[in-house]
């Protein structure tokens, strides 16, 4: 039997195929879409378009969630990087940083300083992260020495064109120490170290000059190493030495982070940068509940400066802390902020200390 088909039912067929058709388009650019993990973005635009002409005359259903791919940093056009902009996400200006960087390495350098040398000998108080600087010679021969024991693992220079290196050693057995030779080949040059040993990292600026004053060897005091073999010794006596170097101290809790600045406060009253005086205290330390201001050894023979403490840094008021006085070591007993050792009224030699990690009440 034959079916006729009339006008308005052929209408009506090629309508739904219509609508078939761009609901099946509309699918298959949602199925592009939620195969990609990670789209192209120029994809997922080009897609996104494709979705508004094909819905443009039907109801819009919920697209599913796109993921776009997150935001890539691209060179700055030169212009810029000229200028010193960074395009890191803080937005900090790479003057900015450079700046901080040459505050942040000059607080952590320690430089040849007079009270330091025992005859040629260059000492300098060890502590992790520091920069030593060294003064090297053309045609002189600086020694990088050691402590007893400790072997070189490794070491690394910036400049190895204008300055050679070796090893040796000195001593025998447990008296043996190992040295790193240095010498400069072309004046006015610079160069760094990074010296990789069994206890530690030293990092080492040093300098070239053609004038015969230069370093003929450095060394390092280690105060914490120092502290523990005489704890050590002490619990082995079976008694407490009355020394306070050789209390029992919780060594997790030793903190070393202290600054010293030297001053020099004159008739006007104006402070100015001096040079550090002969009674400077070596180092400055606390256990968590008492500070200790350790003097060199001469110093438990002469009579030393009173200590006072400060609200802050910038601060006038200053007020006498109770202290006493064991050995070549001032020991308080309070966590100190800021303080001060005035020696002097016109002109006034201040020896300023600064925890590193203030004291909130």
């Amino acid at each position: 039997m034959r079916h006729r088909i009339t006008l308005p039912t052929l209408v009506v067929i090629s309508t739904l195929i219509l609508i078939s058709g761009c609901k099946t388009e509309n699918v298959q650019a949602k199925k592009e879409l939620t195969r990609q993990s990670r789209p192209d973005l120029e994809r997922v635009i080009e897609l996104e378009v494709a979705r508004r002409v094909t819905d443009k005359n039907s109801t819009r259903e919920a697209m599913p969630e796109i993921t776009l791919p997150a935001p890539q940093l691209v060179p700055l056009p030169e212009t810029l990087a000229k200028a010193g902009m960074s395009q890191g996400p803080s937005g900090t200006g790479l003057n900015d940083m450079l700046q901080d960087l040459g505050v942040a390495n000059k607080e952590a350098t320690r430089s040849p300083a007079p009270d330091g040398f025992v005859n040629a000998i260059q000492y300098y108080d060890y502590a992790p992260g520091v920069r030593y600087n060294v003064v090297g010679a053309v045609g002189y021969v600086t020694a990088i020495e050691l402590e007893r024991g400790e072997e070189i693992v490794s070491w690394s220079a910036g400049n190895t064109q204008d300055f050679t290196t070796e090893t040796t050693t000195s001593g025998a057995g447990e008296s043996m120490k190992q040295l790193l030779l240095v010498k400069p080949t072309k004046p006015h040059t610079t160069t760094n170290f990074v010296v990789t040993t069994t206890r530690r990292v030293y990092f080492i600026d040093m300098y070239a000059n053609s004038s015969p004053n230069y370093q003929s060897a450095i060394a390092w005091n280690y105060p914490l190493a120092r502290l523990v073999q005489k704890m050590k010794r002490s619990e082995g006596r079976g008694y407490e030495n009355s020394s306070v170097v050789s209390n029992k101290f919780d060594l997790d809790r030793l903190n070393f982070d202290y600054k010293l600045y030297y001053q020099e406060k004159g008739k006007d009253g104006k402070k100015k940068d001096a040079a550090a005086p002969y009674w400077a205290p070596l180092r400055v330390f606390d256990d968590g509940e008492k500070t200790f201001i350790q003097f060199p050894t001469s110093a438990r023979y002469m009579e030393l400066p009173p200590l006072f403490v400060l609200p802050t840094p910038d601060s006038e008021e200053a007020q006498v802390v109770n202290y006493r006085k064991e050995g070549n070591y001032y020991v308080v007993d309070r966590l100190l902020g800021v303080a001060e050792l005035r020696l002097g009224e016109a002109p006034q030699t201040i020896v300023k200390i600064i925890r590193e990690q203030q004291i909130h009440s």
